[in-house]
């Protein structure tokens, strides 16, 4: 499989986040979450969205793929999806370790770009530490994205108002993160909605 096949969409959008970070590479205060933070509030915006993505049948057969070692049906269907949904961080992850496997670095560094460029995008959003400064994300999905990456274990979740509030629990010392999922809540609402007209 060519290491650009079914991947010309996504890799344009972030061919475009690249061109709009070299525009701005004279300011000080670039922001350099900015084309990822564009991409997944348009994303959340679009009709095709419901608020969440880890459930869909589509993701779950890539996924399955993933964890029976069947890297071609793997790539194959990851690839069908992130046409989809591009705004998924972990599938891109994945992705980007297999193509490695493979030795197809240019389209692992690709992904991994993007895994990176969405995950910096949410974290750059607040600081995660109380509900004024909570972490903007457009799906519970990209939560589990943020914890899996810092190593968290979720405790206790609740929800207040728009705000997810997790107890985790670090190396057995006890912490509490904040995440603003009105995006996401608004997009299920959304979705709803349309299901019942």
């Amino acid at each position: 499989m060519s290491s650009t096949a079914g991947r010309r969409p996504v890799f344009a959008v972030f061919v475009a986040a690249v061109c709009a970070l070299s525009a701005e590479a004279n300011g000080a205060d670039s922001d350099l979450s900015r084309p990822f933070t564009e991409l997944r509030h348009a994303f959340a915006a679009s009709p095709a969205f419901s608020g969440s993505w880890v459930a869909d049948p589509e993701r779950q057969l890539a996924m399955k793929a993933l964890e029976e070692k069947r890297s071609q049906d793997f790539l194959l269907l990851s690839a069908a999806w992130l046409q989809k949904f591009p705004v998924d961080a972990r599938v891109h992850l994945a992705r980007a370790a297999v193509l490695a496997e493979a030795g197809d670095f240019v389209a692992a560094a690709h992904h991994r770009f993007a895994f990176y460029g969405l995950l910096e995008s949410i974290l750059a959003s607040g600081d995660g530490r109380s509900m004024n400064t909570a972490y903007r994300v457009i799906s519970v999905d990209e939560e589990y994205t943020v914890l899996s990456f810092m190593g968290e274990t979720v405790s206790k979740q609740r929800l207040d108002g728009g705000v997810d509030v997790l107890e985790l629990n670090r190396k057995g010392a006890p912490n509490t993160m904040y995440f603003d999922v009105n995006i996401g809540l608004a997009a299920t609402i959304r979705a709803l909605g349309a299901k019942h007209e």
